[in-house]
């Protein structure tokens, strides 16, 4: 993100985001230094990143292989079976002489030969696989996902959300002469503590949205007055954003404690 207020947009060509030193940025990019102040042009659909989704509901879903499979199967099966029949049909005409006959045979031997319980012996099987997963507590919602559950080999998940509430929250305060303390709902923090909590906040953005500092606006908020973090008469005079040479976000303040 420039420096500089950027004031000649209207002098070139619509831009869209995307690419170096250009004027607008996609929703969810990540600010990694400095600040700096958007209008939002487009939302939902007519977004970048809305215009994406859209796209994707738009495609096709591929079907399972298992179905695939049954589909050849019981193709190969209609294929041979009207064969037979034919042959059936024919050597009983001609043999004797009966077409009316020799048609009803042929079909009763084809009817005879479709594989019809192939999809009633599949759904049992699906349905014994969702009864088996749901004995682990896992709820299906559809049959393709046993079938590709069971021929998976490694599975990969992201707790984050699922088992967790997903809030990042600080479970301990540590000092350099070893003291620990452990934030819990209806303690009260040591007062020695009080000033690693207090910078904390200090370094933080007054309305955050990164998760860490959500997490040191909660544990002062719980456990600290408001008359002990809050300083009316110190005024934040620069930010120096996360940048190589300073792996950190510092605040540099001026006022009187």
């Amino acid at each position: 993100m420039r420096d500089a207020a950027w004031d000649d947009c209207g002098k070139s060509a619509p831009q869209h985001p995307g690419g170096d030193d250009l004027p607008q940025v996609f929703s969810g990019s990540l600010v990694v230094r400095g600040s700096g102040l958007a209008e939002v042009t487009a939302i939902g659909v007519q977004s970048e990143i809305g215009k994406i989704g859209q796209s994707l509901a738009t495609l096709e879903t591929e079907p399972p292989r298992l179905q695939v499979q049954t589909r050849r199967v019981v193709r190969l099966f209609a294929v041979f079976g009207g064969g037979v029949s034919l042959l059936a049909v024919l050597l009983y005409g001609f043999m004797r002489g009966g077409w009316l006959d020799a048609v009803l045979a042929g079909i009763a031997l084809g009817m005879s030969m479709l594989p019809e319980e192939f999809p009633v012996v599949l759904t049992v099987f699906m349905a014994m696989g969702a009864w088996r997963i749901s004995l682990a507590r896992v709820l299906t919602r559809r049959a393709a996902a046993i079938e590709t559950l069971g021929s998976a080999t490694v599975l990969c998940t992201d707790k984050t959300g699922t088992l967790t509430e997903n809030r990042m929250t600080i479970v301990q305060l540590r000092l350099k002469d070893g003291s620990i303390f452990h934030p819990q709902a209806g303690t009260t923090m040591p007062p020695q503590f009080r000033d690693v909590s207090e910078f904390g906040l200090l370094a933080s953005a007054p309305e955050p949205f990164d998760p860490m500092e959500r997490a040191l606006h909660t544990l002062v908020r719980e456990h600290l007055t408001e008359a002990a973090y809050q300083h009316p008469h110190w005024k934040l005079v620069h930010a120096y954003g996360f940048r190589p040479d300073l792996l950190a976000v510092t605040h540099l303040l001026a006022g009187r404690r």
